[in-house]
């Protein structure tokens, strides 16, 4: 995993000019947790590991991925005044 550049992100100081978060926001990545405990109102951390895992129904972690791309990632980066 590329590494996140936090202090980066910070000094922007929410310009929504952020970019370059890739994988990193992605459902189960140790960022991404960090944005699932703040802003996901349904799915808890353990259960966002699990998304990835090879037990998980294909059609419900697809169903996952689609929450965490239309609700999760909107509210973390409307929060912080992102382009994500």
């Amino acid at each position: 995993m590329p590494a996140l550049d936090i202090p980066n992100v910070c000094l922007r100081k929410r310009t929504g000019r952020v970019s370059g978060f890739g994988p990193a926001v992605g459902p189960g990545e140790p960022f991404a947790l960090l944005i699932a405990d703040a802003f996901d109102k349904g799915i808890t951390r353990d259960e966002w590991l699990w998304v990835d895992s090879p037990l998980a129904d294909p059609k419900l972690a697809e169903a996952l991925r689609q929450l965490w791309k239309t609700e999760v990632l909107p509210r973390f980066a409307a929060h912080y005044s992102l382009t994500l």
